[in-house]
């Protein structure tokens, strides 16, 4: 499509690009334009080369730690030989329902990692009940599902505390037991943030009785809905064929998911493998020695900038398919 040469400008007399100014051609004012901003983007990379590289280790060792909270559980007082944990994150959605269909007609329960703001949506909570009269689990994953390496250490203890509080009045709402909800947080990514984040999150997660829930096996089904570096449902489905005994599979509530989730349990059933909660481990007897999670000792922020802000916004919006 051939690009018109005046840009509008609203509220504005419509100007025609200086093309021809300085006697540059079209081209030519495109590329030194081009050259400006990857000169400005080349500019900041510099100066955040090192942070991103530090960051990228942190969601390293982040990820290892998270996927290896279930080596704190004994697994087999009260988890078949051929189960594993479906959880899916960032709803309660209205295709939350559907989910919940396909899992009822299968006879999988799951873990669903809610979001506040989604449980303060009275058309949205009443899918949060639902599971757990169900005999699915609820567990926390923020309220705003914020990236825990861009917000302030207090921002991050408020996210898990008002998301917890609302979880225990929809546990009091579905009248499901207290005890067996409510036990796991998921960070937003996986990622945990800064050691001043971390370690302001672990009290208070401690204090709440959390244990931490990573993954093993990432489905990736957030891609079927991005359609310029997107995934097919059939590769969504087929990565179900590796999972394991004892895995901790990451979904999420997506209309694609939800249509296409019956598929994904007839491959977990070809390899008789069944979906349990995660409130079904239990607390095991040995006594492993915590792992320290390496962080960048990045400033606490008191707000996000403006870029993180715009970038949260185009995440959300991706998420919740806008």
């Amino acid at each position: 499509m051939q690009c018109s040469p005046v840009l509008e400008v609203k509220g504005m007399e419509s100007k025609r690009l200086p093309y021809d100014a300085g006697g540059i051609s079209r081209r030519g004012f495109f590329a030194v334009v081009a050259g400006v901003c990857l000169a400005k983007l080349a500019h900041a990379a510099v100066g955040k080369s090192r942070s991103t590289s530090e960051e990228s280790e942190d969601h390293v060792e982040n990820s290892r730690e998270n996927d290896r909270f279930l080596k704190r559980y004994d697994k087999h007082s009260s988890v078949g030989g051929t189960s594993l944990f479906l959880t899916f994150d960032d709803g309660p959605l209205f295709c939350t329902g559907r989910i919940l269909e396909s899992l009822a007609e299968k006879g999988h329960k799951a873990t669903f990692f809610v979001l506040g703001r989604n449980l303060e949506n009275p058309d949205l909570r009443k899918f949060a009940v639902q599971a757990l009269r169900d005999g699915h689990d609820l567990g926390n994953h923020s309220f705003n599902h914020p990236n825990f390496s861009t917000i302030s250490s207090k921002r991050a203890v408020r996210e898990i505390a008002l998301t917890h509080a609302l979880i225990q009045q929809v546990v009091e709402e579905a009248g499901a037991d207290p005890k067996r909800q409510n036990r796991f947080f998921r960070f937003p990514y996986g990622v945990a943030g800064s050691r001043a984040n971390f370690t302001h999150c672990r009290d208070v997660l401690e204090e709440l009785d959390y244990k931490i829930a990573g993954w093993d096996l990432d489905t990736r089904d957030w891609a079927m809905e991005a359609g310029w570096f997107g995934r097919s449902s059939a590769q969504v489905v087929a990565c179900l064929k590796y999972a394991k005994p004892w895995d901790v599979v990451l979904l999420h509530d997506r209309l694609k998911t939800a249509q296409n989730l019956t598929r994904m349990l007839n491959v977990l059933e070809s390899h008789t493998l069944v979906s349990v909660p995660l409130s079904h481990l239990q607390p095991g007897t040995q006594n492993l020695p915590e792992k320290t999670i390496e962080t960048v000792p990045t400033p606490d922020l008191a707000e996000p900038t403006p870029i993180d802000r715009l970038m949260d916004e185009f995440m959300q919006k991706i998420i919740h398919h806008e």
